[in-house]
């Protein structure tokens, strides 16, 4: 809602980033932003789009960002009867997005099962603090990276360009560690550079960001496939096994189903 095109990247991130916090509740089978984001910036009836898409409920929202304020609106809306059963606007410092994040879709669980089980998760990160600006910084880094998934030479340089920027402002900061090595890694499937960053390092930095975050099946995943073309197999085993554990919140349901 800026007004600026060059901003997508930010309301899509974020779309992406409330996404994933919402697949943490064991409660909630979400569905993934590629199916989702076929509706951005559309007017559409929500009753169809739901029914078409198989869920119960939708999340939709807007943000509006100027220099380093944001504001944020998330509304949970009932398929079935077109009905809002929660409505939040958030005017906050930037400084503030990652609990903001942990905010919206902690609602939005409490909406739906009836218990605040991000509430635990939020009062963490609220402990924490605010981020720093250098991690604020390699947080919009990421965000941009991300907005040249649509893998070409040039568009997969200017990606490591941006994730490189990240991991230099804050070395710590576990998704732009598993960012990078996820986009060296397909770099190197697709002959994207001359001399190819070698599996050691995509490894190193897969592992770094698992070791940062446990929790991320997107750093599992990403050091399962390095250990697999590197032709550690077991661990390739290992941390793909986590991965799906941590991404299917209904993997034992599915696991029961196919025994059927």
């Amino acid at each position: 809602m800026s007004g600026d095109p060059s901003q997508d990247y930010f309301s899509d991130g974020l779309s992406e980033d409330i996404i994933a916090e919402l697949t943490r509740s064991h409660d909630l089978y979400v569905l993934a932003r590629n199916t989702t984001f076929q509706y951005k910036v559309q007017a559409v009836d929500v009753p169809t789009v739901g029914k078409k898409l198989g869920v119960r409920y939708i999340v939709e929202g807007s943000v509006r960002r100027s220099g380093g304020q944001v504001r944020i609106t998330a509304q949970l809306i009932d398929v079935a009867s077109g009905a809002h059963i929660c409505a939040e606007k958030y005017d906050r410092n930037l400084s503030d997005i990652f609990i903001v994040q942990d905010e919206i879709a902690s609602k939005i669980v409490a909406a739906i099962t009836g218990s605040d089980i991000g509430a635990l998760r939020l009062a963490m990160r609220e402990s924490i603090g605010k981020k720093s600006p250098k991690e604020l910084q390699a947080y919009e880094h990421v965000l941009q990276a991300g907005a040249f998934a649509d893998w070409s030479k040039d568009n997969y340089r200017k990606a490591k360009r941006h994730l490189e920027k990240a991991i230099e402002l804050a070395p710590n900061y576990a998704r732009a560690r598993h960012g990078y090595a996820y986009t060296v890694l397909y770099g190197w499937v697709g002959h994207f550079e001359d001399a190819p960053v070698p599996p050691a390092e995509i490894i190193r930095n897969a592992i770094k960001s698992v070791q940062l975050d446990p929790s991320d099946h997107r750093a599992h995943r990403t050091a399962a496939a390095g250990y697999f073309f590197n032709k550690q197999l077991d661990m390739f085993e290992h941390h793909a096994t986590t991965a799906v554990e941590l991404a299917l919140t209904t993997l034992k349901y599915y696991r029961s189903w196919a025994r059927c």
